[in-house]
């Protein structure tokens, strides 16, 4: 039996229920893939708290959508993704809660593929062994109200290669690799607006990273207690020396840099807080504040 056929199933059922079934007599049962036995099931799955969603759009035009929609996955024991999205069209999830243990398997909460849009209101992503939501994109990229909490990989990991990414009301806390991670070959904008989600904290390594080629804007946002860096950005390889905007932004006790930039471009800087010290005035941070700006421009 192949994975496939899973999903041909599925789109059977669906159908089925489009054009007025109510019962489906099926003698089904996908136990054991050859091919792929990390999808086998056992009878144990089968308890509403295991198999996570997975679907499988890349058959689809740009016209063809993928939306959750108030969805909460209690997922404690899949070892693989608790949600995975493979797609052409834009994805959309709004009010998503994924809940894992850590300690079982090395899925994700949410892993998408696509060629279309992507747009987060109202996820929350925690304790998966994996990172808490991946995002790989051609398209932009929008999260507005995005939470991960102690998941072993990163809290948040977007790669978009064509797209802007833009992020509102971010918090990202006590995640085994970064807080969040953007790669993108347009621009990045961080804004918050509510002190409750303005933090980045407690994260092995950066509490966020940036990589772009366009222009970065950061507001309002605070970066505490990171192994790492608390925020780190570079933009070195941006054709345009795009430029790098902070605004009212606090960097505490991180363990390397509070902010480490890498650029081309014109930084400004407005509003910065910086603090090296632990509450008992011993020295954490490497650094305060570090530019390495290698064009000559503004900063």
């Amino acid at each position: 039996e192949a994975v496939i056929e899973e999903y041909y199933w599925v789109s059977g059922a669906e159908f089925a229920d489009s054009v007025g079934a109510d019962i489906i007599n099926s003698s089904l049962g996908y136990t054991v893939f050859l091919n792929s036995p990390e999808y086998n099931h056992t009878y144990a799955d089968m308890d509403g708290n295991t198999g996570g969603y997975i679907i499988d759009n890349d058959n689809g035009t740009a016209l063809s959508p993928v939306t959750f929609t108030d969805v909460t996955v209690n997922d404690f024991k899949n070892q693989n993704d608790s949600i995975k999205i493979n797609s052409k069209g834009a994805v959309t999830f709004t009010n998503v809660t994924v809940n894992g243990d850590r300690n079982v398997g090395a899925g994700s909460g949410i892993d998408i593929e696509t060629l279309g849009a992507v747009v987060f209101t109202k996820i929350n992503t925690n304790n998966k062994p994996g990172d808490g939501a991946v995002i790989s994109t051609t398209g932009p990229v929008t999260v507005i109200g995005f939470n991960a909490d102690n998941n072993v990989g990163s809290g948040l990991d977007i790669t978009s290669t064509a797209g802007a990414v833009t992020l509102t009301q971010i918090r990202v806390f006590s995640n085994g690799a970064y807080g969040a991670r953007v790669v993108t070959t347009s621009t990045f904008t961080n804004v918050n607006t509510d002190d409750t989600f303005r933090h980045i904290a407690n994260n092995l390594l950066a509490g966020l990273s940036v990589e772009a080629c366009g222009k970065v804007t950061i507001t309002k946002t605070r970066f505490f207690n990171n192994q790492g860096n608390g925020l780190n950005i570079l933009n070195t390889n941006a054709t345009g020396a795009a430029a790098i905007l902070l605004a009212d932004v606090t960097v505490n006790t991180n363990k390397l840099k509070g902010i480490n930039i890498e650029t081309k471009g014109a930084v400004t800087i407005t509003s910065l807080t910086t603090e090296g010290r632990d509450n008992s005035g011993n020295r954490y941070s490497e650094t305060g504040l570090y530019i390495n700006q290698t064009s000559g421009a503004a900063v």
